[in-house]
């Protein structure tokens, strides 16, 4: 039964809920005769908390603000006082932010707009990586920016993308005079899917008198279920309903863990973080395709030892970029398989799935010989590129491939250990293997092949080094190949002749979708402005990309005989002022990740990710430029 499973905590969290809002809920159920639910109820607050609703007052806080001149575990912040509340951050530019110019000539109208995309969705950990610095970064808010607003949008952002512990940090500098109800509804959210389940409580037990708001009776009602007090959870449910069109997803669940038989509801969509606490309490597991749409319930599923698709959940999770190395592989460890029934040695590479990957990272960890780790992940690599998931295996299986060292006996695993330490960030490793099969080249007709292979993404690594500047003969690669690396090369600045780019852009094979119009002129206008504010002619080769892209879409926009959904939501206010036209780095990336969107990295179109990577080189993010161009390359077959 599930409610035997929750008995551990209804003491205390009882005990909470007593002191506070439980007990009018429990007057509401005692009461005699059957209660009438002609008229819409609702839980309303005291009269006295509505008369101090909107005074804090300082015995209910929650809060614990930490002196703007201490640094807050290691991390400096916001030593400029943080008059702002909008401009609080955990990273300084010293420390990986962006510095407090970030947002400056931005608007907040346009920059929520943004937001509303879901960046968080995007599918590069690099990419992911520049979003969690832009949002963990003390700035000046956008313009238009009043209260706690944008620092709520931040939040919001953070927990959607799974960064839990980030989002608590971020909550714990904002100024006590600053602290809005909104704020307490985070961090009871966040206290819920951390599992601390009696401070959140305890918080409700507080505000549920003072506020109006659904959500709050929602969490009530889940404090009653985690309680045990079935019958008063039951009684709140009815309620709501009353007032209000349940959530079907929160009424589902809710229903479920009160009768002891929670079960995932037949519509899954509009994820909050409390429903994925409910989840995890619940012992519920997404399905895999869905929890990918909702980062938050994909961490979740990763760490949820009794999942039956953690080992999957943790290879996306690596792919996109989530959690650092250290808790990633920390999870993967407690997730390998202890059964050896199987014989890995015995099955195919194409039918590999992450299970026998993970049997192979174990088996290669246990191994002395070189050769035997070697063939490991060679294997693991095919597996894991037929299954379009090289990015995280490759991170999962960086402590089995740092083992190796590039000599000539291991040779022949050069192009596996290569793509998969570009895809780890081991940049300067990855360099020690194709320079491994440079030196070979010439002795034999197999490293010969091995070179020619690693060629291409070779040379676009070697463009930051200042080494050849020349594109290489591409008659082995597709077409898609052809445009993909040429735009690559030259946009990191190799010599790529106009005409010839011109001519293979309109030869593209495989249909993809490309941005709306208004918003990828508002971005390429962007990207030709340098980080130092200076004026920057365009190249003909970005303006023949921009040129195609637009009248692409423009064109089908006409024939549906409506503007897209994208140029109604991003079409900017009119005017423009002097403001606008700085650089504005915190709005160039998040139209990047919108322009980009959650469609895997394969699946871009070339002219996009080639006008990105020029918009990186522009904002002065010379390495992320050089470090996405890797990941999509390999991504795509190269």
């Amino acid at each position: 039964m599930f409610l035997h499973d929750v008995r551990t905590v209804s003491v205390a969290i009882i005990l909470a809920a007593l002191v506070g809002g439980v007990t009018p809920m429990a007057a509401l159920s005692q009461t005699s005769g059957q209660p009438s639910l002609l008229n819409p109820k609702q839980l309303k607050p005291s009269e006295r908390a509505r008369s101090g609703a909107d005074k804090e007052s300082k015995t209910h806080s929650v809060y614990r603000a930490h002196p703007v001149d201490r640094p807050l575990s290691g991390i400096q912040v916001n030593r400029l006082g943080a008059v702002d509340a909008d401009a609080v951050g955990i990273l300084s530019d010293s420390q990986g932010g962006f510095g407090m110019d970030l947002w400056k000539g931005s608007r907040l109208v346009f920059i929520k707009r943004l937001f509303d995309e879901h960046p968080e969705r995007v599918r590069s950990r690099v990419m992911r990586g520049l979003l969690r610095r832009v949002l963990l970064s003390a700035a000046t808010p956008p313009k238009g920016s009043k209260g706690t607003a944008f620092t709520a949008i931040r939040l919001n952002t953070l927990m959607a993308m799974g960064e839990f512990e980030a989002s608590l940090e971020l909550l714990k500098i904002i100024p006590k005079k600053n602290r809005e109800a909104a704020f307490r509804k985070l961090e009871v959210e966040l206290h819920l899917v951390t599992g601390k389940a009696v401070q959140a409580c305890a918080t409700v037990a507080r505000e549920i008198t003072r506020r109006k708001e659904a959500f709050w009776q929602k969490a009530l009602i889940y404090c009653q279920i985690l309680a045990g007090d079935t019958s008063k959870a039951e009684f709140g449910l009815a309620l709501l309903q009353e007032t209000e069109t349940v959530n079907p997803m929160f009424l589902a669940l809710a229903e479920g863990m009160i009768n002891g038989e929670p079960k995932l509801p037949k519509v899954i969509k509009d994820i909050s973080i409390l429903h994925v606490a409910m989840l995890q309490m619940a012992k519920l597991v997404l399905p895999l395709p869905t929890a990918r749409r909702y980062p938050a319930a994909l961490i979740s599923m990763a760490k949820d030892p009794a999942a039956m698709d953690r080992l999957d959940a943790l290879e996306i999770a690596a792919e996109d970029g989530f959690m650092t190395d250290e808790i990633l592989r920390e999870q993967y460890m407690a997730a390998l398989p202890t059964a050896r029934s199987e014989n890995v040695s015995d099955t195919e590479d194409e039918v590999l799935g992450s299970l026998r990957r993970a049997r192979l990272f174990e088996e290669a960890l246990r191994v002395k010989i070189p050769v035997a780790k070697a063939e490991a992940l060679s294997r693991a690599e095919k597996s894991a590129r037929k299954a379009e998931r090289l990015g995280g295996v490759a991170r999962l299986f960086g402590p089995l491939t740092n083992t190796l060292t590039p000599e000539s006996d291991l040779l022949w695993v050069a192009p596996a250990a290569f793509r998969m330490q570009i895809l780890d960030g081991q940049q300067e490793r990855a360099a020690a293997w194709f320079a491994l099969a440079q030196r070979n080249a010439a002795s034999s007709s197999d490293a010969s092949a091995i070179y020619k292979d690693l060629s291409p993404l070779g040379t676009i690594m070697e463009l930051s080094y200042q080494a050849t500047r020349k594109a290489l003969p591409l008659d082995d690669l597709s077409e898609d190949q052809k445009i993909l690396y040429l735009s690559l090369f030259h946009q990191l600045g190799g010599d790529v002749p106009p005409k010839l780019l011109e001519t293979l852009i309109y030869r593209i094979e495989r249909p993809t979708p490309l941005p709306d119009p208004v918003l990828w002129q508002l971005m390429t206008r962007l990207n030709d402005q340098k980080l130092s504010s200076q004026t920057h002619a365009e190249s003909k080769v970005p303006s023949l990309h921009r040129a195609a892209a637009i009248e692409t879409d423009e064109s089908s926009a006409r024939e549906s005989g409506a503007p897209t959904v994208m140029a109604q939501t991003l079409r900017p206010s009119s005017g423009v002022e002097p403001s606008d036209q700085l650089p504005r780095i915190g709005e160039r990336i998040l139209m990047m990740l919108v322009v980009m969107g959650d469609r895997p990295l394969s699946d871009l179109n070339p002219i996009i990710i080639s006008e990105i990577i020029h918009g990186l080189q522009q904002a002065g993010l010379s390495l992320e430029a050089r470090n996405l161009a890797m990941e999509v390359a390999v991504n795509a077959g190269l």
